[in-house]
């Protein structure tokens, strides 16, 4: 919405393009007609994608030169009350669900009407469910409560959870993929339970841009592409934190975008891709009390030593020590994270993190010249932490889609 936000000031011409476009003089040229494929690709995604949504229109704009095309903001955004700068959100660059709880109210016309509400200046709109008589049940009254990224809206909003905000617990009744939006109803007292969402996640290695080396560690930077589909969800006693019952399964879509990642290849050649019930076996430690025969002095440094659950503690370290050599949050940056009980997140157990947004931020792209620092002050990290099975200060990380399971320190 940024560039409806930006033509509702002014009107977008050609010229415009050159603030997309390289230095180079040809390749400027070459994007001021945006109906033309142009040097600047993400002048022309923008502006088609714009167009193909209604939210810009093309005008014309008579000059001395001629008559001049021109971008103009689509009406039926100009019309939206604040304009179309009320419909970006200030909390994250992706795409929005909006949370809307169901309302009981008494009788009412029919149709749907939007009209501001007081608190919070979020928008409600009439809407009678299909099938209720009115007489019997009258229409319901759909109040906007929350806004919710794509990439954790199939993890908070699928039907059957339990939601929370401000304090309080509603039940997801529906999901509306084509509106982008989820209808909640109230708990009318506390629950005694919680959900909880399990994922199957697979990252992909696209190219091999770069690489370098220390000793038989190779560490790479290129495009990844992640690919996740939340599969089922269960219950958990909030006393106990144990499951209520087994896992009830969902029919929810993938979703998944290409970034930029940084990974590092096990010197040691830990563990192929094991079948699911050697997964445990598999994470024997290298190091004390275990055969290292044939590994050398700088293998065993750099190695995270014992397949998928150290790889998944190693990654975990990576994240916290990251933000030592590149100004980072810990929302804009992602890891392979590795399911005990679903399918391996690659096809051999690698150090892998991305950026965590479609196309990517930058970030691992800055931080791999100084990659094999990344490296030991993650290894530092974990060897002097003197928990023993690990904690939130070493491998255990608050944001892991698997819920911290399958790791291991050694």
């Amino acid at each position: 919405m940024q560039l409806p936000c930006a033509a509702a000031e002014k009107p977008l011409v050609p010229d415009d393009a050159n603030l997309w476009c390289s230095s180079d003089a040809a390749a400027t040229e070459e994007c001021l007609n945006w109906s033309s494929r142009p040097a600047s690709v993400a002048w022309q995604t923008a502006t088609q994608k714009c167009l193909a949504d209604r939210t810009l229109e093309e005008s014309e704009q008579a000059s001395a030169e001629g008559n001049q095309k021109q971008l103009v903001v689509a009406r039926r955004v100009a019309m939206l009350p604040g304009g179309p700068h009320r419909a970006v959100s200030i909390r994250a660059v992706d795409d929005q669900y909006e949370v809307f709880e169901e309302v009981a109210s008494g009788s009412m016309e029919s149709g749907d009407v939007d009209f501001h509400q007081g608190d919070g200046g979020f928008l409600q709109s009439r809407w009678r469910a299909s099938g209720e008589s009115l007489n019997e049940q009258g229409s319901k009254l759909l109040r906007k409560l929350d806004e919710i990224e794509k990439s954790k809206a199939f993890y908070s909003l699928y039907p059957g959870a339990v939601y929370r905000y401000r304090g309080k617990e509603y039940h997801v009744t529906d999901l509306d993929l084509r509106r982008r939006r989820a209808v909640i109803t109230k708990c009318p007292a506390p629950l005694a339970y919680y959900t909880r969402a399990f994922d199957s996640t697979v990252v992909k290695i696209l190219t091999r841009e770069r690489h370098t080396c220390r000793g038989e560690t190779k560490a790479y930077i290129g495009q990844v592409e992640m690919e996740s589909r939340v599969k089922s969800y269960r219950r958990y006693w909030k006393s106990q934190d144990l499951p209520q019952e087994g896992e009830v399964e969902l029919s929810l879509p993938s979703w998944g975008y290409q970034s930029r990642g940084l990974w590092f290849e096990d010197p040691t050649g830990a563990a192929p891709k094991p079948s699911l019930p050697d997964w445990h076996e598999s994470c024997a430690p290298v190091g004390r009390g275990s055969s290292s025969t044939g590994i050398s002095k700088n293998q065993r440094e750099t190695s995270w030593g014992c397949g998928w659950a150290g790889a998944h503690a190693a990654m975990h370290a990576l994240l916290h020590v990251f933000p030592l050599f590149v100004l980072a949050e810990r929302s804009d940056l992602d890891a392979a994270c590795a399911d005990e009980y679903g399918a391996a997140p690659m096809d051999r157990p690698r150090l892998l993190i991305f950026d965590a947004k479609d196309g990517g931020l930058g970030l691992c792209d800055a931080a791999f010249p100084q990659a094999f620092a990344l490296l030991r002050e993650a290894r530092r990290l974990v060897e002097d932490c003197p928990c023993q099975h690990g904690c939130p200060s070493c491998i255990i990380d608050a944001r892991c889609r698997e819920y911290n399971r399958l790791l291991s320190k050694q």
